[in-house]
């Protein structure tokens, strides 16, 4: 069964990978898990942009870094914020 949103998000914030030179800020991103807890590759978006291209980048990074996600019972859509402080 999938984690929690704070779980995955927990996961996520624990793969974090900060471009070389960035500001404090946040990129939310879209993606669908599938039922093997991969992410549908296709479905990996920036949903709202940081106004950073190289932490919107390194947002979508992240993501992948944290593969594979607690597997769903079938395929679920979702955005999370990624942000990068500290």
């Amino acid at each position: 069964m999938v984690a929690s949103i704070a779980q995955l998000s927990k996961k996520v914030r624990a793969h974090l990978i900060y471009p070389d030179d960035f500001s404090r800020a946040s990129a939310k991103v879209a993606f669908s898990i599938l039922a093997s807890g991969q992410i549908r590759p296709d479905s990996l978006k920036i949903a709202e942009n940081s106004g950073q291209a190289a932490l919107d980048e390194s947002a979508i990074k992240t993501i992948r870094a944290s593969l594979p996600f607690d597997p769903p019972p079938h395929e679920i859509n979702l955005a999370i914020m990624v942000d990068f402080t500290r």
